[in-house]
């Protein structure tokens, strides 16, 4: 959700100074999904002191959309899949003993739209 590049972004997540990144916006992260087989929820994740914060347990996306003050420079964006409501997941979750060997799930996403630039950083180590 950054405007412009972040030296600190680039030395955090690029290995030996190179790396690369997609440039995209919160429109085109929602369109890209047009596809996908259930509704995606894509909101800016909140960065909170967890010491004087209350927890709402009937907020399913608490969890998900929450980090601490400390990563707050990151400004991220989370795009999320829900598979039913949270009661419906537990139930399944204690139904099925191989729920644990579940990987992921394939979600479609058109990347034209996604990807507005590629950014190269090509840096020497510092």
């Amino acid at each position: 959700m950054n405007s412009d590049e972040s030296d600190a972004m680039w030395k955090i997540y690029s290995r030996d100074s190179y790396g690369v990144a997609i440039r995209s916006s919160f429109n085109r992260l929602s369109a890209s999904f047009r596809d996908a087989p259930h509704q995606i929820f894509i909101g800016e994740v909140e960065y909170r002191d967890y010491m004087n914060t209350v927890i709402d347990p009937s907020n399913a996306f608490f969890r998900y959309m929450s980090k601490r003050l400390a990563f707050s420079h990151e400004r991220e964006l989370r795009a999320i899949w829900m598979i039913g409501n949270p009661a419906q997941r537990a139930l399944v979750a204690a139904d099925e003993t191989d729920i644990a060997d579940v990987r992921g799930f394939d979600i479609p996403i058109d990347l034209d739209v996604l990807v507005d630039s590629i950014v190269v950083n090509l840096h020497s180590a510092r």
